[in-house]
């Protein structure tokens, strides 16, 4: 039952996320304005030190690919997400990490089911000793068996949850990536440093040319 609550609580927070990532303002936002913030330490009236920052704004424009569809196709195939993003590299990711953690789940599942088959022979053979059953593990006791079982559960669960963060990771990245293909990352953007004569200080300027 607890993993059942792990899982639920698991999905529904990455859901969240996704749906945080998608709902992203659309209007064209193309602007050049200086923000100028002043970081000092004053004491009566006497500024021990400033910093200026001046930076122009990124331009920002409706994203090319829509995040919501990006995160829709993410959800029914891992790695389609990131096709219609055209980030194909990630792809081969996707699929590894998706493979990968398949195999995991795998080799924890027969785990799981192998002892937890030694145990319940060795409680039918401790209940029934008129009636045994070939016990593949005759050297082992009960409780040791138990012990094994227990951790092999345990391991199943988590190698579960390892999948859901990775299939919700997935949608994230594929709603985050249709975003930011409405922003201008090119080689235009530049800083400087340089004195300013406003306080006793060092201005940082990030300018886009």
């Amino acid at each position: 039952m607890s993993i059942k609550i792990y899982l639920l609580t698991l999905f529904g927070l990455i859901s969240w996320i996704a749906y945080g990532q998608v709902e992203r303002p659309t209007q064209a936002q193309i602007a050049k304005s200086k923000v100028i913030g002043n970081a000092s330490n004053t004491s009566k009236k006497h500024y021990s030190e400033s910093l200026i920052f001046e930076v122009d704004s990124i331009a920002y424009q409706k994203p090319l690919r829509s995040p919501r569809k990006a995160a829709l196709y993410s959800a029914l195939l891992p790695g389609l997400g990131q096709i219609y993003n055209r980030k194909y590299w990630k792809v081969p990711i996707v699929l590894g990490a998706g493979a990968v953690v398949g195999s995991i789940i795998d080799f924890n599942v027969k785990q799981y089911r192998k002892f937890r088959e030694a145990f319940e022979i060795k409680v039918h053979n401790a209940n029934n000793p008129t009636n045994l059953r070939f016990d593949p593990y005759p050297a082992v006791t009960q409780a040791q068996i138990q012990r094994v079982r227990n951790t092999a559960q345990q391991n199943m669960e988590l190698s579960i949850i390892v999948a859901v963060v990775v299939y919700g990771l997935n949608i994230v990245d594929a709603a985050v990536d249709a975003h930011l293909s409405g922003f201008d990352v090119s080689e235009k953007l530049s800083i400087q440093f340089k004195p300013t004569s406003h306080l006793l200080g060092l201005a940082i300027a990030l300018y886009w040319k």
